[in-house]
């Protein structure tokens, strides 16, 4: 992780915009699936469990309240 930060320091750029092939230079095991992980709308709404603040959980919890009143 440490490397990609320097990578992404020296070119300037956020981690997000680091081309492929810097991160491969790296590691072979980083491959292109890497970016999803900089999509803030699929990181949101992995964070389904009871409570949790991804959209899915949150509909729940408004149902749930709207129950109750």
């Amino acid at each position: 992780v440490g490397a990609a930060v320097r990578a992404a320091q020296a070119q300037g750029v956020p981690l997000s915009g680091l081309p492929l092939q810097a991160y491969q230079a790296i590691s072979a095991h980083f491959q292109a699936d890497l970016y999803s992980v900089f999509d803030f709308s699929a990181a949101l709404a992995k964070r389904s469990a009871f409570g949790g603040t991804g959209p899915e959980a949150v509909r729940q919890q408004i149902e749930r309240a709207e129950a109750f009143l």
